[in-house]
């Protein structure tokens, strides 16, 4: 049945077929939400290795992960064309906005819009306006505003066009994990409530025609049994209670659609109520600095200049750690060639064998006779590929084993300043040809009380990649 034969419920979406997926980035693991209108969501993660995501600047190598992210969902056999991206962490404000007055739809867009300038977030104001939620209590009316950072944007647009899916919005995976849950016209009806569990907190949301209506969170402490979680969602709906109930959940919740099905029921008799869970929840994390505040909390108006002041704090004090841990780093390298010698004699033993061939008399048929036609090529294609890798490596990058496998490809280890230098040699080594690069492997090490990055990386040769 063709969807564009019935009216659009949800015009903010404007999802065509397929609908979209749902990609949630958390620091260590990637997940994906695939909305199945045959059934129920599908839903898949894997792992990442440390340092691809960080917390406070968010992607950190984004083609590199684009390109991870594509080989995965193409192992999981899921080929989306459009997908919205959910962030989390300190590169998300989620404040309240409380207005004396109902405002009118220009007035609401101008306070959203000169919010999101003053943290320097989105350009367009439709990006922020189509992000809020409404809470009336008279006689004005709150709103949940949310932003991202624009480098994080811009990182998460990138990211996309390297996996070569079109980016539709990026949000709060509080707001972006239930967005292709919400695609799906025939899984929902007009209005329909939903209950994410959170690790510390419980989101109560309440939709209607694909726009969030009411949104709430509650302290999980505040509720320790399913009847005390029952009467705050009534509390919190009122009257207005919805068709249907999604819980999201990262494990069964004993007893809990039961209890609110009775409680409904019990209220509305003539209602048919649906509550059902869906798969594995998306976690609504919580960062200290920008926790979402209460609805008893009044807004707190930042500094002026923050944005500014905090731009050039982190330019200076980056300037600052860099040339300090430039000294460090001299200091303690010497202090341990000793230690790294063994490592490097190892690496320039490999070299002394392939510089002995290359040396090799030249004569076709001496070194057919001795070594075959076969080894003799492919010792002078590790010789070039060797070469290449010394040329690309960033200045603040050590190689401790360099292990070249003629067709099986190469494997690498070695030291680096700061994770962004050892996912830049990798995303190099994809770039130069080198074949298809696996995910390094990043590990924090302490050497004399310095902080530095071990990376184990390698690669599988393509055919008629080597020189």
């Amino acid at each position: 049945m063709s969807s564009a034969s019935k009216p659009n419920k949800f015009p903010f979406l404007q999802f065509s077929s397929p609908p979209p997926i749902g990609i949630a980035i958390h620091p260590d693991r990637i997940e994906v939400f695939q909305p199945n209108p045959a059934g129920e969501p599908r839903f898949c993660q894997f792992d990442l290795p440390e340092g691809w995501i960080d917390a406070e600047s968010g992607v950190v190598e984004p083609v590199l992960l684009g390109k991870e992210i594509r080989r995965r969902l193409r192992d999981e056999r899921i080929h989306p064309r459009k997908a919205i991206v959910g962030v989390a962490g300190a590169i998300v404000r989620q404040i309240h906005l409380p207005l004396p007055y109902v405002p009118s739809k220009e007035e609401l867009k101008v306070a959203i819009t000169t919010e999101a300038e003053r943290y320097a977030m989105f350009s367009e104001a439709e990006a922020v306006v189509d992000l809020v939620a409404f809470n009336q209590e008279a006689p004005g009316i709150r709103v949940l505003f949310s932003a991202i950072r624009k480098d994080v944007a811009q990182s998460c647009q990138k990211m996309m066009k390297s996996a070569g899916i079109n980016l539709l919005s990026i949000e709060p995976l509080s707001l972006a994990c239930l967005r292709p849950l919400l695609s799906d016209e025939e899984s929902f009806k007009e209005h329909w409530g939903i209950l994410a569990w959170g690790d510390q907190t419980i989101s109560i949301s309440t939709w209607r025609q694909g726009n969030i209506q009411i949104w709430r969170e509650i302290e999980k402490s505040s509720v320790e049994e399913n009847e005390d979680l029952a009467a705050e969602v009534l509390r919190t709906v009122g009257n207005d209670l919805p068709e249907e109930w999604r819980v999201l959940s990262p494990k069964k919740i004993d007893g809990l659609a039961e209890r609110l099905k009775a409680e409904i029921d019990w209220i509305d008799a003539e209602k048919e109520s649906r509550i059902f869970a869906v798969g594995t929840a998306l976690e609504i994390r919580e960062e200290q600095n920008f926790s979402l505040p209460k609805f008893d909390l009044r807004f707190i108006e930042p500094a002026k200049g923050t944005v500014i002041s905090r731009k050039q704090a982190i330019l200076i004090s980056t300037a600052v750690l860099y040339g300090i841990g430039m000294l460090s780093w001299l200091f303690v390298l010497n202090i341990n060639l000793s230690r790294l010698q063994q490592e490097f004699d190892q690496t320039n033993r490999r070299l002394t064998l392939l510089q002995n061939v290359a040396a090799a008399p030249t004569n076709p048929q001496e070194i057919a006779r001795k070594k075959g036609v076969k080894e003799y090529r492919e010792g002078i294609q590790l010789i070039g590929k060797f070469k290449r890798i010394r040329e690309i490596i960033p200045g603040d990058t050590w190689l401790t084993r360099i292990e070249m496998g003629g067709e099986k490809g190469f494997s690498l280890d070695g030291y680096a300043l700061n994770q962004r230098s050892a996912l830049s040699l990798a995303l190099s080594l994809d770039r130069e040809g080198f074949g298809e690069i696996a995910p390094p492997q990043l590990k924090r090490e302490e050497l004399e009380g310095e902080k530095i990055i071990r990376f184990t990386m390698s690669g599988k040769s393509e055919k008629g990649g080597q020189e």
